[in-house]
């Protein structure tokens, strides 16, 4: 269930078996959702490549950027950014003046404040976030995910239902279908795994129960003339509506900038907001807007709390015997930098369908 970057890794696993994927999007994908203006690619969801796949990637090494009191500064790491934004903040040192800055480098990966977050995470504010473009950007990535998938797709079938009844699992759809498997892999996020779950294992339940997620929206603006100097992204603090501006592919005389905003507002002032961030970072710039789009996203992603992840174990991801969890936000590492996003998707999906395959072959075969 799920299909999603973890949904698609497990059932890729998973090809020799008999696989039905279903998805209650009318499309593959998840928070994967690449779009085209024209020849032009751009993103509304999920925005860096895979490093995983064997397709052509560009990493962006440009600046990154912080709006501060009215400028911009630019540097190769976050840490330089801050400190030119702000002298007083000496990079051994920094003080409570920082705090702002802090928090608007640690939203260009987390939908929440620091101090939201258990604190193997707090250190994101200072990591640089890679940006990875291919030339058919993340829809190249999807259709590589898809080429040979052996299993049965459908999309559309919203499940309702998920529960373990003897030796097999019961998935119901919301047209009222009753669908009967040997195991199942719930790849969907945390919220609607809550919803559709019943009777999980105790370490499932508290899990899901304390998991939280931050809202988002994404609003694009294809530029015929550059604005901006070259960058990669761009912090602001939490006092703006946006929390970072993400430089995306140039193409056909147009410049891609994706705007992602800390909260899910109004769709339709999206793009009003976008641009007025625009001409605020550069002022006096002209904003020749070929095309704009956008996209609300009530979980955007999940909120590392210590209520949720304070005492992970693994016995989390194994709501009964027959039935797995997948996603980025059951791939927790909590001493790696960033442990999520679509890396951490597929690396889920993966490990769940090793697990199904060792229940349902225990001796390592097919069937």
């Amino acid at each position: 269930m799920g299909g999603g970057l973890a949904g698609l890794a497990a059932a890729r696993e998973l090809g020799d078996l008999d696989v039905l994927l279903l998805e209650s999007e009318p499309r593959l994908g998840g928070r994967v959702r690449p779009e085209r203006f024209g020849g032009i690619p751009y993103e509304l969801g999920a925005l860096s490549v895979l490093a995983s796949t064997d397709l052509p990637v560009e990493v962006d090494h440009a600046p990154v950027g912080l709006f501060w009191n009215g400028a911009l500064h630019l540097a190769p790491t976050p840490l330089a950014a801050i400190v030119s934004a702000i002298p007083s903040a000496v990079p051994r040192a920094l003080g409570p003046e920082a705090g702002p800055a802090l928090e608007a480098f640690f939203g260009v990966t987390h939908p929440c404040r620091i101090d939201e977050s258990i604190l193997e995470r707090r250190g994101d504010a200072l990591v640089r976030f890679v940006v990875r473009r291919t030339p058919g950007g993340n829809a190249a990535v999807l259709a590589r995910l898809a080429e040979g998938l052996r299993a049965e797709r459908r999309v559309g079938a919203r499940v309702v239902r998920v529960e373990t009844r003897g030796d097999s699992v019961e998935v119901e759809t919301a047209g009222e279908e009753t669908l009967r498997a040997r195991s199942a892999i719930v790849a969907t996020d945390g919220v609607a795994a809550r919803e559709i779950l019943r009777s999980p294992s105790a370490a499932t339940g508290r899990f899901l129960s304390a998991l939280r997620y931050g809202s988002g929206a994404v609003a694009v603006l294809g530029l015929r003339a550059p604005v901006l100097p070259r960058f990669s992204y761009i912090a602001l603090p939490p006092s703006e509506s946006v929390r970072a501006v993400v430089r995306g592919a140039t193409a056909e005389g147009v410049s891609v900038v994706h705007f992602y905003f800390h909260v899910a507002p109004d769709a339709a002032s999206l793009v009003p907001a976008a641009k007025e961030t625009l001409a605020r970072i550069s002022p006096g710039a002209p904003i020749d807007v070929a095309f704009s789009e956008t996209k609300v996203w009530p979980r955007v992603g999940p909120i590392v709390s210590s209520g949720a992840y304070g005492e992970w174990n693994d016995a989390i991801l194994r709501p009964s015997d027959r039935i797995r969890l997948a996603g980025d936000y059951v791939h927790f590492l909590p001493y790696e930098a960033l442990p999520y996003g679509q890396e951490a998707a597929l690396a889920s999906g993966r490990r769940a369908a090793e697990e199904i395959r060792a229940i349902l072959t225990p001796s390592g075969g097919t069937s």
